[in-house]
Protein backbone atom coordinates (compact mmCIF):
# COMPACT_ATOMS: atom_id res chain seq x y z
CA UNK A 1 0.00 0.00 0.00
CA UNK A 2 2.80 2.37 0.84
CA UNK A 3 4.02 1.62 -2.29
CA UNK A 4 0.76 2.53 -4.22
CA UNK A 5 1.03 6.17 -2.53
CA UNK A 6 4.86 7.10 -3.56
CA UNK A 7 5.08 6.08 -6.90
CA UNK A 8 8.94 5.54 -7.60
CA UNK A 9 10.66 4.03 -11.39
CA UNK A 10 12.05 1.02 -10.06
CA UNK A 11 11.04 -1.29 -6.89
CA UNK A 12 14.87 -0.79 -5.80
CA UNK A 13 14.40 2.58 -5.86
CA UNK A 14 12.48 2.44 -2.47
CA UNK A 15 15.54 0.25 -0.87
CA UNK A 16 18.06 3.25 -1.93
CA UNK A 17 20.15 4.63 0.38
CA UNK A 18 20.50 8.37 -1.54
CA UNK A 19 19.10 11.25 0.61
CA UNK A 20 16.62 11.69 -1.89
CA UNK A 21 15.06 8.49 -2.33
CA UNK A 22 15.51 7.12 1.13
CA UNK A 23 13.08 5.73 3.27
CA UNK A 24 13.88 3.91 6.45
CA UNK A 25 10.46 2.11 6.26
CA UNK A 26 11.05 0.11 3.43
CA UNK A 27 14.62 -1.48 4.47
CA UNK A 28 13.33 -2.03 7.77
CA UNK A 29 10.72 -4.34 7.26
CA UNK A 30 12.72 -6.14 4.03
CA UNK A 31 16.46 -6.16 2.77
CA UNK A 32 16.02 -5.41 -0.59
CA UNK A 33 17.52 -8.93 -1.75
CA UNK A 34 14.92 -10.77 0.47
CA UNK A 35 12.14 -8.95 -0.69
CA UNK A 36 13.27 -9.43 -4.59
CA UNK A 37 13.32 -12.91 -4.36
CA UNK A 38 9.93 -13.29 -2.54
CA UNK A 39 8.41 -11.05 -5.26
CA UNK A 40 9.83 -12.44 -8.68
CA UNK A 41 9.48 -15.72 -7.21
CA UNK A 42 5.79 -15.64 -5.57
CA UNK A 43 2.81 -18.07 -6.61
CA UNK A 44 4.59 -20.54 -7.79
CA UNK A 45 3.69 -23.40 -6.57
CA UNK A 46 2.08 -25.36 -8.68
CA UNK A 47 2.72 -28.56 -10.86
CA UNK A 48 5.10 -28.32 -14.02
CA UNK A 49 2.30 -29.47 -16.51
CA UNK A 50 -0.73 -27.34 -15.42
CA UNK A 51 -2.34 -24.45 -17.02
CA UNK A 52 -0.61 -20.95 -16.28
CA UNK A 53 -3.85 -19.31 -15.07
CA UNK A 54 -3.21 -21.58 -11.69
CA UNK A 55 -0.11 -19.53 -10.43
CA UNK A 56 -3.19 -17.58 -9.95
CA UNK A 57 -6.59 -18.83 -9.59
CA UNK A 58 -6.12 -20.92 -6.50
CA UNK A 59 -5.33 -18.30 -4.63
CA UNK A 60 -8.41 -16.13 -6.15
CA UNK A 61 -10.74 -18.82 -5.43
CA UNK A 62 -9.66 -19.09 -1.61
CA UNK A 63 -9.95 -15.13 -1.23
CA UNK A 64 -13.55 -15.25 -2.82
CA UNK A 65 -14.33 -17.77 -0.62
CA UNK A 66 -13.34 -15.81 2.40
CA UNK A 67 -14.96 -12.90 0.86
CA UNK A 68 -18.40 -14.57 0.65
CA UNK A 69 -17.81 -15.75 4.42
CA UNK A 70 -16.83 -12.55 5.94
CA UNK A 71 -20.22 -10.67 3.99
CA UNK A 72 -23.90 -11.68 3.38
CA UNK A 73 -25.03 -9.70 0.32
CA UNK A 74 -27.68 -7.03 0.31
CA UNK A 75 -30.49 -7.42 -2.50
CA UNK A 76 -29.30 -5.01 -4.69
CA UNK A 77 -26.45 -6.58 -7.10
CA UNK A 78 -24.65 -5.13 -9.64
CA UNK A 79 -22.68 -6.26 -12.25
CA UNK A 80 -20.45 -5.13 -14.75
CA UNK A 81 -16.72 -5.60 -16.00
CA UNK A 82 -13.61 -5.00 -13.77
CA UNK A 83 -10.98 -4.84 -16.04
CA UNK A 84 -6.84 -4.61 -15.12
CA UNK A 85 -4.81 -2.57 -17.80
CA UNK A 86 -1.81 -4.74 -18.94
CA UNK A 87 0.40 -4.15 -22.14
CA UNK A 88 2.46 -7.91 -21.51
CA UNK A 89 1.96 -10.71 -23.48
CA UNK A 90 -0.75 -13.19 -22.66
CA UNK A 91 -3.00 -15.41 -24.80
CA UNK A 92 -6.58 -13.73 -22.43
CA UNK A 93 -5.62 -10.51 -23.20
CA UNK A 94 -8.19 -8.16 -24.36
CA UNK A 95 -8.59 -4.77 -26.38
CA UNK A 96 -11.14 -2.51 -26.21
CA UNK A 97 -10.34 1.49 -27.32
CA UNK A 98 -13.36 2.55 -25.54
CA UNK A 99 -11.74 1.41 -22.23
CA UNK A 100 -9.60 3.99 -20.11
CA UNK A 101 -6.34 1.04 -20.17
CA UNK A 102 -7.30 -0.44 -23.93
CA UNK A 103 -5.22 -3.47 -23.29
CA UNK A 104 -6.51 -5.24 -20.54
CA UNK A 105 -7.02 -8.43 -18.41
CA UNK A 106 -10.75 -8.45 -17.91
CA UNK A 107 -13.24 -9.71 -15.48
CA UNK A 108 -16.61 -9.80 -14.86
CA UNK A 109 -17.38 -8.55 -10.80
CA UNK A 110 -20.56 -9.09 -8.78
CA UNK A 111 -20.74 -6.05 -6.09
CA UNK A 112 -23.37 -5.36 -3.43
CA UNK A 113 -24.51 -1.82 -4.80
CA UNK A 114 -25.19 -0.44 -0.91
CA UNK A 115 -21.64 -0.76 0.14
CA UNK A 116 -19.86 -1.25 -2.99
CA UNK A 117 -18.34 -4.69 -1.07
CA UNK A 118 -16.96 -7.07 -4.06
CA UNK A 119 -18.71 -10.80 -3.40
CA UNK A 120 -17.62 -12.51 -6.79
CA UNK A 121 -15.26 -12.48 -9.55
CA UNK A 122 -14.90 -14.51 -12.80
CA UNK A 123 -11.91 -13.98 -14.65
CA UNK A 124 -11.41 -14.38 -18.68
CA UNK A 125 -9.35 -17.74 -18.89
CA UNK A 126 -10.48 -18.96 -22.28
CA UNK A 127 -10.49 -17.72 -26.18
CA UNK A 128 -14.25 -17.88 -26.65
CA UNK A 129 -16.61 -14.97 -25.63
CA UNK A 130 -18.49 -16.25 -22.05
CA UNK A 131 -22.30 -16.27 -22.98
CA UNK A 132 -24.29 -14.23 -20.20
CA UNK A 133 -25.81 -17.35 -18.62
CA UNK A 134 -22.53 -18.41 -17.90
CA UNK A 135 -21.08 -15.61 -16.34
CA UNK A 136 -24.50 -15.00 -13.92
CA UNK A 137 -24.73 -18.63 -12.91
CA UNK A 138 -20.81 -18.38 -11.74
CA UNK A 139 -21.27 -15.07 -10.51
CA UNK A 140 -24.46 -15.72 -8.93
CA UNK A 141 -23.30 -19.18 -7.20
CA UNK A 142 -23.03 -18.00 -3.88
CA UNK A 143 -26.16 -15.81 -3.44
CA UNK A 144 -29.58 -17.66 -2.61
CA UNK A 145 -32.71 -16.81 -4.52
CA UNK A 146 -34.29 -13.26 -3.94
CA UNK A 147 -31.27 -11.26 -5.28
CA UNK A 148 -31.75 -8.24 -7.87
CA UNK A 149 -29.47 -7.81 -10.15
CA UNK A 150 -28.52 -4.50 -11.85
CA UNK A 151 -26.44 -4.70 -15.26
CA UNK A 152 -26.19 -2.91 -18.30
CA UNK A 153 -26.58 -3.55 -22.07
CA UNK A 154 -23.28 -5.61 -22.31
CA UNK A 155 -25.15 -8.59 -20.97
CA UNK A 156 -29.27 -7.54 -21.10
CA UNK A 157 -31.15 -10.56 -23.46
CA UNK A 158 -34.19 -12.16 -23.44
CA UNK A 159 -33.00 -15.26 -22.78
CA UNK A 160 -31.18 -13.98 -19.71
CA UNK A 161 -34.08 -12.18 -18.38
CA UNK A 162 -36.06 -15.35 -18.59
CA UNK A 163 -33.47 -17.80 -17.42
CA UNK A 164 -33.03 -15.64 -13.88
CA UNK A 165 -36.84 -15.49 -13.34
CA UNK A 166 -36.81 -19.24 -14.10
CA UNK A 167 -34.26 -19.05 -10.87
CA UNK A 168 -35.76 -16.59 -8.72
CA UNK A 169 -33.66 -13.90 -9.30
CA UNK A 170 -34.38 -10.39 -10.53
CA UNK A 171 -33.10 -8.71 -13.03
CA UNK A 172 -32.80 -4.86 -14.23
CA UNK A 173 -31.03 -3.39 -16.82
CA UNK A 174 -30.36 -1.12 -19.93
CA UNK A 175 -31.38 -2.59 -23.23
CA UNK A 176 -29.75 -2.46 -26.82
CA UNK A 177 -32.04 -1.23 -29.70
CA UNK A 178 -32.62 -4.02 -31.75
CA UNK A 179 -32.28 -6.89 -29.19
CA UNK A 180 -34.79 -9.39 -29.97
CA UNK A 181 -37.30 -10.31 -27.35
CA UNK A 182 -38.17 -6.81 -25.87
CA UNK A 183 -40.94 -4.54 -27.34
CA UNK A 184 -40.32 -2.28 -30.98
CA UNK A 185 -39.47 1.23 -29.02
CA UNK A 186 -40.91 4.60 -30.34
CA UNK A 187 -38.32 6.74 -31.91
CA UNK A 188 -40.47 9.64 -31.73
CA UNK A 189 -40.57 10.25 -28.18
CA UNK A 190 -40.64 13.57 -26.83
CA UNK A 191 -38.37 14.83 -24.59
CA UNK A 192 -39.23 13.88 -20.84
CA UNK A 193 -41.64 11.95 -22.05
CA UNK A 194 -41.83 7.79 -21.03
CA UNK A 195 -43.46 4.90 -22.42
CA UNK A 196 -44.13 1.34 -21.13
CA UNK A 197 -44.71 -2.10 -21.97
CA UNK A 198 -45.32 -4.95 -19.99
CA UNK A 199 -45.47 -8.75 -21.11
CA UNK A 200 -48.53 -10.25 -20.94
CA UNK A 201 -47.83 -12.35 -17.74
CA UNK A 202 -46.83 -8.87 -15.64
CA UNK A 203 -43.54 -11.15 -15.27
CA UNK A 204 -41.23 -7.89 -16.94
CA UNK A 205 -41.87 -4.37 -17.16
CA UNK A 206 -40.01 -2.44 -20.23
CA UNK A 207 -39.58 1.13 -19.94
CA UNK A 208 -38.09 3.97 -22.74
CA UNK A 209 -37.86 7.22 -21.57
CA UNK A 210 -36.05 10.32 -23.34
CA UNK A 211 -34.41 13.07 -21.16
CA UNK A 212 -34.12 16.87 -21.74
CA UNK A 213 -32.21 17.57 -24.54
CA UNK A 214 -31.26 14.08 -25.12
CA UNK A 215 -30.82 12.43 -28.68
CA UNK A 216 -31.28 9.32 -27.32
CA UNK A 217 -33.50 7.06 -25.64
CA UNK A 218 -33.26 5.34 -22.19
CA UNK A 219 -34.31 1.70 -22.79
CA UNK A 220 -34.59 -0.59 -19.73
CA UNK A 221 -36.36 -3.66 -19.17
CA UNK A 222 -37.00 -5.34 -15.09
CA UNK A 223 -38.49 -8.26 -13.51
CA UNK A 224 -39.16 -6.27 -10.25
CA UNK A 225 -40.57 -2.82 -10.97
CA UNK A 226 -43.75 -1.02 -11.30
CA UNK A 227 -45.09 1.44 -13.79
CA UNK A 228 -44.92 5.17 -12.02
CA UNK A 229 -43.24 8.52 -12.04
CA UNK A 230 -41.13 9.88 -9.52
CA UNK A 231 -40.32 14.14 -9.01
CA UNK A 232 -36.90 15.07 -8.52
CA UNK A 233 -35.67 18.02 -6.42
CA UNK A 234 -35.31 20.36 -9.49
CA UNK A 235 -39.47 19.38 -10.12
CA UNK A 236 -38.32 17.38 -13.17
CA UNK A 237 -40.12 13.42 -13.52
CA UNK A 238 -38.84 10.69 -14.90
CA UNK A 239 -39.66 6.89 -14.20
CA UNK A 240 -38.95 5.60 -11.29
CA UNK A 241 -37.20 2.12 -12.17
CA UNK A 242 -35.16 4.37 -14.11
CA UNK A 243 -34.16 6.56 -10.92
CA UNK A 244 -33.33 3.38 -8.62
CA UNK A 245 -31.11 2.01 -11.57
CA UNK A 246 -28.24 1.17 -8.92
CA UNK A 247 -25.45 0.29 -11.00
CA UNK A 248 -22.72 2.23 -9.05
CA UNK A 249 -21.56 -0.51 -7.27
CA UNK A 250 -18.73 -1.70 -9.44
CA UNK A 251 -18.11 1.76 -10.57
CA UNK A 252 -17.24 3.08 -7.09
CA UNK A 253 -15.25 -0.53 -6.09
CA UNK A 254 -13.10 0.83 -9.37
CA UNK A 255 -12.74 4.08 -7.60
CA UNK A 256 -11.38 2.98 -4.65
CA UNK A 257 -8.81 0.34 -6.34
CA UNK A 258 -7.31 4.27 -8.09
CA UNK A 259 -6.85 5.31 -4.79
CA UNK A 260 -3.45 3.55 -4.50
CA UNK A 261 -2.81 2.21 -7.81
CA UNK A 262 -0.65 -0.53 -6.93
CA UNK A 263 -1.58 -2.88 -9.57
CA UNK A 264 -0.70 0.14 -11.73
CA UNK A 265 2.83 -0.85 -11.73
CA UNK A 266 4.47 -2.00 -14.56
CA UNK A 267 5.07 -5.66 -15.02
CA UNK A 268 5.63 -8.02 -17.69
CA UNK A 269 4.24 -10.82 -15.73
CA UNK A 270 0.33 -11.04 -16.13
CA UNK A 271 -0.13 -12.70 -12.84
CA UNK A 272 1.50 -10.30 -10.60
CA UNK A 273 -1.35 -7.84 -12.05
CA UNK A 274 -3.89 -9.96 -10.81
CA UNK A 275 -1.85 -10.69 -7.71
CA UNK A 276 -1.70 -6.82 -6.80
CA UNK A 277 -4.82 -6.09 -7.82
CA UNK A 278 -6.62 -8.89 -5.59
CA UNK A 279 -4.62 -7.33 -2.69
CA UNK A 280 -6.09 -3.74 -3.05
CA UNK A 281 -9.68 -5.64 -3.39
CA UNK A 282 -9.21 -7.47 0.03
CA UNK A 283 -8.32 -3.71 1.38
CA UNK A 284 -11.47 -2.53 0.14
CA UNK A 285 -13.67 -5.28 1.35
CA UNK A 286 -11.72 -5.12 5.04
CA UNK A 287 -12.60 -1.01 4.71
CA UNK A 288 -16.51 -1.90 3.88
CA UNK A 289 -16.26 -4.20 6.82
Amino acid sequence: MAMGISKRLSIRDYFSTQNVFNTSFYSQTFSRNIFLSIFQTILHVREPDADGKLKIETLVNKLLEKFQLAFTAYQDIATDEMIVGFKGRWQYMQYNVTKPSKYHIKSFGLVDSKTSYVVNLLTYYRSTTYHSIQVFDTLLRPLGTGSHIFADCYYTTRVLVDHLLKQKQYYTGTVQRGRVGFPQWNDKLQHMASEYFSTSTRSMLAVSWKDKKAKKLVLLVSTNASAGEVTNAKGKQKPSVIDTYKMNGCDVADQRLGYYGLHTRKTKKWWKKLFQWIMEICCINAYVL
